[in-house]
């Protein structure tokens, strides 16, 4: 009786571990790091999980009222070399990037949809992790930084380290992007997006 009782647990543990997923909101915030819940109402995404046609969907709205929100091949710096699609549902939402399986590998954000200016200093002090960035590859006087925040995931950002702005005046330290990248394998989405042929 005490041996199956133990099974029991054992089996309902590796089940719930199994099932949870890293859940976040479409909406940039600071430092409300994706969730490991089964729980959807931390977000409707779910970092390795989303298909590209689920997020399609999630979004049809916003995808209608933005013509420049499209899936792309454009694959960008943040998640470079793993992202091959990208959707942007609109302001005031990440940027998705998806890998060849049309699952969510990434949710980023330039700082034009920060809720409110964000600096490094900031990252430094909430990160204990945070080191120089391996996976991103950003030009000039760009820092990439990333903060391993768990299993299969970590939290990404490029830093203005100073020089001369792009377009308007920077300070350095300014934080340009910020969000999340989904680390581990990810398995061939079971139903495809519908998506024009030059961009499969």
């Amino acid at each position: 009786m005490r041996r199956t009782l133990s099974f029991m647990i054992l089996g309902t543990t590796l089940w719930a571990t199994s099932s949870l997923a890293q859940t976040l909101p479409s909406r940039p915030g600071f430092f409300t790091d994706p969730v490991l819940a089964i729980d959807r109402s931390y977000g409707e995404l779910v970092l390795g999980r989303t298909t590209l046609r689920s997020a399609m969907l999630i979004f049809a709205t916003e995808l209608q009222d933005t013509t420049h929100a499209r899936a792309s091949t454009d694959s960008e710096p943040p998640v470079a070399p793993r992202a091959r699609y990208r959707l942007t549902p609109g302001r005031g939402h990440y940027t998705l990037y998806f890998d060849k399986n049309e699952r969510l590998v990434a949710a980023m954000a330039d700082r034009q949809e920060f809720p409110r200016p964000l600096r490094r200093d900031e990252l430094v002090a909430q990160y204990a992790t945070l080191r120089p960035s391996s996976h991103m590859t950003s030009p000039g006087a760009v820092e990439d930084l990333e903060a391993p925040l768990g299993p299969c995931l970590s939290m990404q950002a490029s830093v203005w380290t100073g020089g001369s702005p792009p377009s308007d005046q920077l300070r350095a330290g300014t934080v340009l992007s910020f969000g999340y990248r989904y680390t581990c394998p990810t398995k061939a989405a079971e139903l495809r997006a519908d998506l024009p042929d030059i961009l499969h």
